[in-house]
């Protein structure tokens, strides 16, 4: 199963709740895991990109992760890479290892772009993008010691063409009805202040139901 959209969607709260449901029979592999040994994929050649472009595919290493995929699915436990996002590196942290289980789980903002032809299901996580980038830069300034102009300025330069490229056209497909026959398009939109009443969580039977099926 993948699930992808942009950042500030709400797909953390979509795999928590699924991780929480159906917890003996999923396990999660976040494309967040497999971003570049160094991060520097287009350095100074581009003005105005950061060399830490995490919203273009060249960014992440699809191939170690299609392997993973593959060698999950075949019964075989996994070592995980570690990404540290403070310091734009991977890391060797003593690695975890991941065991397979019957529904593999992959998210990530460009998932659909680069995996969508391996789901059995595909669920794009959708808010406007006044709400998303709201949320994206609490997450940089609360999770991950960024500046609020630093989170802004990399959404103007990377974060928002990149979702216009690489995640919009997918969410569009979805909504359109022309991606894929099991496809969900989960709409996370409305802002709440109690956490139960997050859209994620109230109305978590909409994509709940067809992860089931899939068991």
């Amino acid at each position: 199963m993948v699930i992808f959209g942009p950042s500030g969607s709400g797909k953390d709260t979509v795999i928590e709740v699924i991780q929480q449901e159906l917890a003996e029979s999923v396990v999660h592999l976040p494309s967040d895991l497999y971003y570049g040994p160094t991060g520097k994929l287009f350095g100074d050649s581009q003005p105005g990109i950061y060399s830490n472009n995490y919203d273009h595919p060249n960014s992440v290493d699809w191939d170690l992760q299609r392997l993973h995929l593959s060698l999950l699915r075949q019964g075989h436990t996994v070592t995980l890479p570690e990404y540290d996002f403070s310091i734009h590196s991977r890391v060797d942290r003593g690695r975890p290892e991941l065991a397979p289980k019957s529904i593999i789980v992959v998210s990530g903002i460009m998932a659909a772009h680069a995996l969508k032809d391996e789901a059995d299901l595909l669920i794009g996580v959708d808010a406007p993008w006044e709400i998303c980038v709201a949320r994206r830069i609490n997450r940089d300034v609360q999770e991950r010691g960024r500046t609020k102009k630093d989170s802004q300025d990399q959404i103007a330069s990377t974060t928002k063409p990149g979702y216009l490229q690489f995640v919009k056209p997918y969410l569009d497909a979805l909504r359109q009805g022309t991606l894929a026959d099991k496809a969900i398009l989960f709409d996370n939109s409305l802002q709440v202040e109690a956490p139960q009443d997050f859209p994620a969580r109230k109305n978590k039977h909409v994509y709940l139901e067809a992860i089931k099926k899939l068991v």
